[in-house]
């Protein structure tokens, strides 16, 4: 952020300070995901920060571990602070707001104060120290994780054997995909808005907003194994079809074979299953592949 303003010529007294010091910096120029002019650009926001996090994990060897929707933002590249938040109708200067929507967004994954670096086998092991606690938001957290909350009571300790001693980069993945649930049944583009729900019109998905792990967790499980996922056809909002039907849905089917398979394999003790990818079901390279998506790679000059 700092490199940015230098170059944009927006620096003041606040950057010339010692870079290993703490600092706040308060800025409009990242939005919300919901901020999105349309669900084609919600789409490239999505895909910028589900690369940006694979290329963190695969390698900057550190995996983020608090995926939801306040922590995948965006900004516009050469639009000025001013500039970046003022695209309503009421806006009256109409040239600066199409200036703002014709500049593409580079989605941006923020918040990172979670996150831990991948031990010497590749993966992060809960019951060890500094990594002792299992992290993330309970709407969007992965359904194993939530099972070791229920088991593990309000510290969401992990001291029960099984998958979840471990925060596999899969948990990461399946809390995308969870966002992508929550934007297409919640957001309202190109509104810049989220649905508001009264006694009149329930929340499709209002268990995930319990603050008990185990509503969020039978919540998630229904969503494979029962007519939870079926239901919420209905109440995808306008627009937001076409990705429902190419993305979500087809990745509905990729987690749930995935997780099925680690259910067998934990049932019948078998050892020799890859609960980390759920042997090779849920990999970054899957989900890319699921909706039809190229990864674009990571550039070198870049990082």
């Amino acid at each position: 952020m700092r490199e940015i303003l230098t170059n944009e010529g927006r620096t003041d007294k606040a950057l010339d300070l010692d870079e290993r010091g703490p600092h706040v910096l308060d800025t409009n120029r990242l939005q919300k995901l919901w901020d999105a002019a349309s669900v084609d650009e919600f789409k490239q926001i999505f895909l910028d920060c589900l690369e940006s996090h694979y290329h963190a994990w695969n390698s900057g060897k550190v995996l983020h571990r608090d995926i939801s929707e306040n922590n995948l933002m965006f900004y516009r590249p050469g639009v000025a602070e001013s500039d970046q938040l003022d695209t309503s109708d009421t806006n009256p200067d109409r040239k600066g707001k199409e200036k703002v929507e014709s500049t593409p967004p580079r989605g941006v994954l923020i918040d990172f104060d979670m996150s831990s670096e991948l031990g010497p086998d590749g993966n992060i092991r809960l019951n060890t120290k500094p990594h002792h606690h299992i992290t993330g938001t309970l709407p969007f957290m992965a359904r194993d994780l939530l099972s070791q909350a229920c088991n593990s009571g309000v510290q969401y300790e992990a001291n029960v054997p099984g998958a979840a001693n471990y925060h596999f980069y899969r948990y990461d993945l399946e809390s995308f995909y969870y966002v992508l649930i929550w934007a297409a049944v919640t957001y309202k583009l190109p509104r810049r808005a989220r649905k508001t729900h009264g006694a009149k019109k329930k929340n499709p998905l209002g268990n995930w907003l319990s603050p008990d792990p185990e509503t969020v967790y039978v919540s998630k499980v229904l969503l494979y194994t029962g007519p939870l996922f079926a239901s919420l056809d209905g109440s995808v909002s306008k627009g937001w079809k076409g990705l429902w039907n190419e993305w979500v849905k087809p990745l509905q089917l990729m987690f749930g074979e995935g997780l099925s398979a680690a259910d067998a394999a934990l049932r019948h003790g078998d050892a020799n299953f890859d609960m980390a990818t759920c042997n090779g079901l849920i990999t970054f390279e899957r989900f890319m592949d699921t909706i039809k998506q190229t990864p674009r790679g990571l550039n070198p000059a870049h990082v």
